[in-house]
């Protein structure tokens, strides 16, 4: 799985502003698949001017706990061990010889996307908006709306 030439969509702006109602309507596009908010950038991973290497360990807690916010809902009573197997073994099936953790997640976007039959995630967490700096720079080929 390579995410280096990603084009993946995030959407930015703010609360009540149509993000959601943005998304839904490019997730009707065969290759696009809507992601819910994420908050990946303030809840998971906070940008440093160096990024962190991470051990697989904590590659496949970090996937595990994306999965369950995506599939069990933001304000569910998540249970992200549930998915540490299928974390596990979606970094044996694509070992990384060094891991950060935005790489793990742009792996989550693309892996979840491909589960679905996408080819391009979409995700539209409001709060990027204070991140765009960030995600242009961790992802080239993204689309900033």
């Amino acid at each position: 799985m390579n995410n280096n030439n990603t084009s993946a969509i995030f959407i930015t702006g703010n609360s009540r502003s149509g993000t959601t109602m943005l998304a839904k309507i490019l997730g009707k596009n065969p290759l696009v698949f809507m992601f819910y908010e994420l908050h990946f950038f303030e809840q998971w991973w906070y940008p440093e001017k160096e990024i962190k290497k991470i051990t697989k360990e904590e590659a496949v807690d970090l996937f595990s706990k994306i999965i369950s916010l995506q599939r069990e809902g933001f304000l569910a009573e998540r249970n992200p061990t549930q998915f540490y197997k299928e974390a596990t073994k979606f970094f044996e099936v694509n070992p990384k010889s060094s891991i950060t953790a935005p790489q793990v997640f742009m792996d989550f976007l693309l892996y979840e996307s491909m589960l679905h039959n996408k080819i391009i995630p979409c995700e539209q967490t409001p709060r990027n908006l204070f991140f765009i700096e960030e995600i242009s720079v961790l992802y080239p080929h993204a689309k900033i709306i």
